[in-house]
């Protein structure tokens, strides 16, 4: 038989191209990320926490994704978003948007896909088994970005 192994052949796959949002607050000293809870019958990472988003439809841009994306699983009108990362996977290429919100955000949504939406303290996410692998890199790059976020006072005095 001439060709690849089959074990070899995925490295000829076409890549998922996938858009997702972090919504985060940030209160006090805390911030929190909203994530979507993945029903247990999910195809795949099923009743874990992951971004909310999808993949990318014909010559859709990432941004174009996005916001369908959003209007179709949280009913929610995203008009502006911050670009956050790109990551590359083995199946797929996710481009990772964050926006600023609200505490009450949750009120403001109307969660259509998955089990529910849920706030995260961003301080947690280390802790947590319930998160697709994806989310965790995300996390961790926002989570390093926040940390650079923080402003230490000016002294008075030079």
């Amino acid at each position: 038989m001439l060709g690849w192994p089959q074990e070899f052949q995925f490295f000829n796959m076409t890549k998922r191209r996938t858009a997702g949002l972090l919504p985060y607050y940030r209160n006090n000293s805390n911030t929190y990320v909203y994530l979507q809870r993945r029903t247990t019958d999910a195809p795949t990472s099923p009743g874990k926490l992951s971004l909310f988003g999808g993949g990318l439809e014909g010559d859709e841009t990432p941004e174009e994704a996005l916001v369908r994306e959003i209007a179709e699983e949280l009913q929610y009108n995203l008009t502006t978003w911050d670009f956050l990362t790109l990551q590359e996977t083995s199946s797929q290429i996710l481009s990772a948007f964050t926006v600023e919100v609200t505490e009450d955000f949750d009120n403001n949504v109307t969660v259509c896909e998955g089990e529910r939406g849920e706030f995260l303290s961003l301080s947690m996410y280390n802790e947590r088994s319930d998160l697709t692998d994806d989310l965790r890199i995300v996390l961790e790059i926002f989570s390093k970005q926040e940390k650079e976020w923080i402003r230490t006072p000016v002294s008075d005095t030079f």
